[in-house]
This record gives structure tokens, sequence and C-alpha cells, in this order.
């Protein structure tokens, strides 16, 4: 029965077709009129031709490396592989052909293949401009950065106009931080191509860098007009994000992902936008799906890591909360690895702080798994295994932060810095670049050295070590990548963290916390990983604010109202507080609270909404105003009848700024230490009326001051009579000298493992 089968259906088939006849002649003058159209920039024409050389003949070589170049134009990757691998058979010895065919292992990012490639290129035609500027670019995504270079100079050297070459040149400056030389390189390839869509792609990404979004945003509309790519429209994206035009972001965003679903830099880029408007769930979509089409190590712990920035109630913070800890359980026990932590991540865990609850063990467990997924970060500098005293015998001190210029950081620690006393401290200040005023005009002055540290991770870390500190002093780990990521390496023999982000940083390589006891609760040496220090005053010197006044007018108030200001960060409103504004609006029916928008338009629209769900009726009464200048800031606190300090992380600058200009402020001490600053600068003083036990006393207080004059007048005149001891108070100075003393002379105490 089979064999009949197979006869009958041998029957059905036709008679064979004679193969086609292969017409050499033929194939080789389509192939050169493809090429033809292909060198002047006809692709249709070039393809169509091609297609027809290899009707004449199929295995022609130059038509497949054709053939195979659109299917990369195309994202064919494996179409092109095919067809490359033909090509390769027929003429193995080709060094263009072994080029393309790195070119489609770059497209998925098969490094190692696309090496080989372009390797076996070179051996080919050892002077192949194309073949070095390619392999450099290999070099440079995997972070082999003086090979890089040393093949991209090689490349110029054969052909000095080599826009590729220069192109990748260029973004090797980038990656040591050198952004002014990666600008004229791309500034001389602009003058060879100046219709290049990615030589202004490059011109962005360093205005950008530079502090120029302006003229980014320039360069980016411009190589959008030449070649609308995914990866330009993600660039265009983070320059209008940094111009604050949130949604024009958002769509840049949308329109890369639109050209190229599987363009995963754009889908983080969208979460980190969602996530710092307080979209947290949706934030936490964009990290899946990046994750889900990556594998990266990185979008996954983006994704273990996002957190709410205005919860809409407590058991969102607690529902938050455990998900990250459930979710870093998990990435400890897998095999992952974040290579370029400060691109990949960019992002802190700032708004942990914020919860209203311990995080020691959260912080610590984020720490953990960063330190086993980035070998990076357990860079150990020079001169800690054997540090060198200084030949003048003084302690070397660096005191280091993003934000040590005209800012609260800034404010806060310059006095403290500039008046450590020079015969026992040799003292570095490590400031930002691109910040020149006079913060940092101050410390530049006083200091010993002033080092200018940019944003960029391994260019910083080279700054850092290069000082030698016997002690490196993080003045606010956790407000901004770069140094939260320094933290993880060993810089410094001895190293600390204090309360510019008054949270534990969880990180092993940091020794030493320094709080003051007026600020801790008694069993604070639970909250933190680090040994914690106790001074009797902070390590802070505060100047108080001077600034010339203004009228409620100004601010559009009315002279007559009641106004209760809390001036805060929206972040800093956690629902708890909710019940105590309800119960002032509803025991003052005068009263209007004033609150100042946030850096975001969508936390005012978040934290209206929980208002309206819980204040109800009373929501009508708080009048929001926009971001404002220090100075109008400082007055806006002087116009109002009374300061409202927030529970579980009240104000820190705020309350000496309230202090300065004679404006009550009530306070709550809470659980940990960001909850008792307040309440501690008065301790300070020896000023009470103003600290109360509950929320009932709370807003008792608060409504009498308010009501009335005569009890109010009573307690500014006893703020008016303490406050000269809050500022520039010299036992700062005094007492953070002992504390560095005393750590130098205890020695290190280097707990990580190497």
């Amino acid at each position: 029965m089979a064999a009949k089968n197979k006869k009958r259906d041998k029957k059905k088939k036709g008679p064979s077709q004679p193969p086609r006849k292969v017409q050499p002649e033929k194939a080789e003058a389509a192939y050169r009129e493809a090429a033809a159209a292909f060198q002047r920039g006809d692709f249709a024409a070039a393809e169509s031709t091609t297609k027809k050389a290899l009707t004449y003949d199929g295995g022609h070589p130059g038509s497949l490396h054709l053939k195979a170049i659109f299917h990369h134009q195309r994202g064919e990757t494996e179409a092109g592989l095919k067809v490359i691998k033909r090509a390769l058979a027929a003429k193995p010895s080709s060094h263009f052909y072994h080029n393309t065919r790195g070119n489609l292992w770059v497209q998925v990012e098969r490094w190692a293949e696309a090496e080989a490639a372009y390797q076996q290129a070179l051996t080919f035609q050892p002077d192949f401009a194309d073949g070095h500027a390619n392999l450099g670019f290999v070099l440079l995504r995997t972070g082999r950065l003086e090979a890089c270079k040393a093949r991209l100079e090689k490349a110029l050297g054969y052909q000095r106009e080599h826009v590729d070459a220069l192109n990748h040149y260029g973004r090797y400056h980038c990656e040591i931080g050198d952004y002014v030389g990666a600008h004229k390189i791309f500034e001389r390839a602009l003058q060879l191509v100046p219709d290049n869509a990615l030589v202004h792609n490059n011109l962005g990404l360093t205005a950008v860098a530079l502090g120029q979004p302006k003229q980014a945003e320039s360069h980016y509309q411009r190589a959008l007009a030449l070649q609308p790519m995914a990866e330009i429209h993600n660039n265009y994206g983070i320059c209008l994000r940094d111009l604050k035009r949130w949604d024009d972001a958002v769509a840049q965003f949308e329109l890369s992902l639109a050209r190229d679903p599987a363009y995963v830099r754009a889908q983080a880029n969208l979460g980190d936008l969602l996530q710092d408007q307080g979209d947290w769930r949706a934030a936490r979509a964009a990290y899946q799906a990046a994750y889900d089409q990556s594998g990266a190590g990185a979008y996954l712990f983006k994704l273990a890591t996002v957190l709410p920035v205005i919860a809409a109630d407590t058991a969102e913070i607690e529902q938050a909360h455990a998900a990250t800890a459930e979710a870093l359980t998990a990435m400890a026990g897998q095999d992952l690895r974040i290579d370029n932590p400060q691109e990949n991540l960019n992002r802190t865990l700032f708004f942990l702080a914020y919860g209203g609850r311990p995080v020691r063990d959260l912080q610590t467990q984020a720490a953990q798994v960063l330190r086993r997924c980035c070998p990076a970060l357990s860079y150990r500098a020079a001169h800690v295994p054997q540090p060198q005293a200084r030949a003048d015998g003084r302690i070397a001190v660096g005191f280091i932060s993003r934000f040590l210029r005209n800012h609260t950081i800034g404010r806060l620690y310059q006095h403290l810095i500039c008046n450590l006393p020079r015969d026992r401290f040799h003292v570095t200040a490590f400031v930002p670049d691109q910040s020149d005023d006079h913060v940092v005009a101050a410390l530049r002055a006083e200091c010993d050295a002033c080092v200018a540290v940019p944003a960029h991770l391994n260019r910083a870390r080279d700054l850092v070590a290069a000082a030698c500190c016997d002690i490196l002093f993080y003045l606010d780990i956790g407000m901004d990548i770069t140094t939260y990521l320094l933290a993880f390496m060993r810089l410094a023999p001895i190293q600390m963290a204090t309360i510019g982000h008054p949270v534990t940083s969880g990180i092993e390589t940091i020794d030493y916390f320094l709080s003051s006891r007026g600020m801790e609760p008694d069993n604070a040496a639970e909250h933190y990983s680090e040994a914690l220090l106790l001074s009797e005053v902070p390590a802070m010197m505060v100047a108080a604010p001077a600034c010339r006044p203004k009228s409620r007018a100004d601010f559009g108030l009315v002279p007559e109202r009641r106004y209760y200001v809390c001036p805060q960060s929206l972040f800093k409103f956690h629902p708890d507080f909710d019940a105590v504004l309800r119960a002032l609006l509803t025991a003052d029916a005068e009263a209007e609270l004033l609150l100042i928008e946030g850096s975001y338009p969508a936390w005012r629209r978040l934290l209206t909404a929980r208002f309206e769900r819980v204040l109800g009726p009373l929501a009508a009464r708080i009048r929001w105003l926009p971001r404002m200048s220090q100075d109008d800031f400082v007055n806006l606190i002087q116009l109002a009848d009374v300061m409202l300090d927030p529970h579980h992380f009240g104000g820190g600058m705020t309350s000496y700024e309230a202090l300065a200009v004679g404006t009550p402020v009530v306070t709550r001490p809470g659980s940990m230490m960001c909850g008792r600053v307040t309440d501690a600068l008065y301790q300070r003083i020896g000023l009470r009326g103003l600290t109360v036990t509950d929320d009932q006393a709370y807003v008792a207080t608060a409504t009498e001051l308010a009501k009335n004059p005569a009890q109010r007048a009573q307690i500014v005149a006893e703020m008016t009579r303490l406050k000269d001891a809050a500022f520039l108070d010299e036992r700062a100075v005094v007492e953070t000298a002992a504390q560095l003393a005393a750590v130098y002379a205890r020695g290190p105490r280097p707990r990580e493992a190497w």
C-alpha cells in the first residue's frame, strides 16, 4: 500500500524544472549598477537591481553582500546573517563581508561575535579604517576603554576624516567624562557631514552633559528631521525631561518605542519619569517590560525598588515596602550582573526614607544586591591598604556632596567645613562641577583643596581617590546617584555619613554615621547599618538667612486672615499627618493652609486627590503657591502665623529659617531622627512650648498661637531672645573635630570582604 502511494505521489509531481542557467556576466553588470545606486543613496533602486543580479546568479557574492546590508538596514538580523554566511562561503577573504557580519552581530549586541568578525576583517586588510572604527565601538560598549581608544586612534590614523571613528571617539570621551573634548570631536565630525543625524544626536548628548539643554534640543530636532531613529527620540526625551517639559518627554519616549518596541532604554527612561512623577505602578510596568525584553539586571533592580512619592494611604506604603523586600530577596538568589550602574540605574532609594518607618533592613538588602551585581562598585583606592600619614601631621578629611553649593546642603555645611581647624586637619571639599556660586567660592577660598567633581562615576572616583583622604565624609548619601555609588567604593580608610539625608546608607563601606544626641531616640543604633556616633550638637553650622521683607499682598494673601504654612517638599506629607490637618482646619474656621507646588505638577494632583478624599470640603481651604526663590521662601515663612512640622519626617533647614524670622513651628517628635530635628533645635536653645506629644495637643497649640496674638507675641519674643544660640554655633566645629580625631585614632575598620 505504501509503495502504491509513493508511485501515485510521484505521478502527481510535474516535470522537474531544469536548473536556472547561471549568467555571471549579467549578474556582475547588475551588481555594479546596484552598487552605484547604493553609493549615491538610492537604496530602493539598489535593492531592486540586487534582486535582479541574484536571478542571474544566486550565489553572486557581491550581490549577496548587498542583500545582507539591506537586511541590516531593516533590522532583519537573522536573515542578514544567513545571507552574509553565503557570501563569505563564496569569498572568505573579503574584509568587507566580515565587517558587515560584525555590523549584524552589533545590531543584536552580540559583542563577542561582532569582535571576532571585525578581527577577521582586519586579518585580511590590516589598514581597513572601517574595521578599526567598528572594533573600537565594540571595545567601547564592552568597557575596554584603553583598547577602544587605541583602536579608534588607529582608524583615524588611516583615515583622518572617518566620521564613524570620530563619532565613536567622541563617545569614548563621554565615557571617561570628558564632555568638552567629546563636544569638540563631534563638532569636527559635523563639519565633515553637516547632515548626519548621529553626529547631531551626539552633539545633543554632550550639550545635555554640559548643562546646555536648549542647545541640545536644536541638535535633536535636526537629527530627527534627518533620520527619525528610536535612539534619537529617546535622547531627546531625556533632554526635554531636563527642561522640565514632562509631557513632551513622555511623548518622545513613546515615539522611540513606536519606532522600535525593543528599544529598552526608552522603556526604562519612561519608567524613570513615571516614578519621578509618582505613578509608581505604571513605572513598575515600564521596568517590567524593559526587563522582560532585555533580561538586564539593572531594570530588575529598578523594578524592585520603585516606591510611591505621594502615597494614597499608609497601606500603599506598607504594600510598596513589602514588595521591595520580597523582590530584593528574590534578586539575592539570582545570577545577575549590572554593568555601568550609574547610567543603567540612575536612581537611588531616595523615597524610602519618607515612609514613616525604619528602613535599615531594606537599605542594607538593596546595598547587598548592588554589591553582588556590580563588580565596579568594589573598587579600592591605591592608598587604602597602607595609608601614609601626611608629612605635616594633619588628618586629611574630604567632604563630598553633589549639593555642596547654594543648596540646603551647602548652606548647612559650608561654615562647618570652612572653620574646621587647619592646624589639625587638611580639608578637601569635593564640590559639583558646573557650580560656581558664593558657597563654592567660599569653599574654594577657605579649604586646603577644592575639587570640582563631575557626575561621571569613574572620573569622580578617580578624583576622590587621588586626594588620598584619611577620612571621607559623605554629607547626604542617597540624594544623588553618583555619591550613592561612590559610597560603595573604598576611597578612604575611614568613611562616614551624616544627616544631610537623615537615613542610614545600608552600605558596608560606610563605617560611621555622625548624628547628635538630641535628635536620636533611645533605640537609635537599631536604625543604622553604620556605627552610630553622637555629638551634643549636629555636625553643621547654619547662618541666619537675610532677606528683604515683603508683605502678604506680594504673595496674594489677605492681611487679616490666619495662615498656617507647611513649606515642605510634598513627599514629606505622610498620610498619618492628614488627620492633623483635618482637625486643624475644623478647629479654625478662618484658617488657610499654605503649601508650595512640588517639583512635578503630578505631585500636587496626587496629594490634592488624597486631601479631597480625607479632608472633604475642608480641602478647599488649602492654597497652593508656586515654587519660589530662596528669599521669597523665607519671606513666606515669616508672613505665616504658624508653621507646621509634618509627622515622621519634619523640617531641617526650614526650622532654622522659621526660628530666624520669628515664626513658631509646632512639632510632634517622631520615632526616628528625621522626625525629631525641630524638637532637637528647640532643646539646644532652651525654647519651650512648641513641642507636643500627641495630635490633639498639636492642633490645640497651633490654633491657639494663630488665634491669640498675645500668646503668639510672647513665644516669638522668646524665640528672638534665644535664637542666636542656634546660628553659627562653634560647638559644631569643636565636636565634629573631636569625632574626626577620635575615629582617625581608632584606625580603619573596613567591614567589607575584598
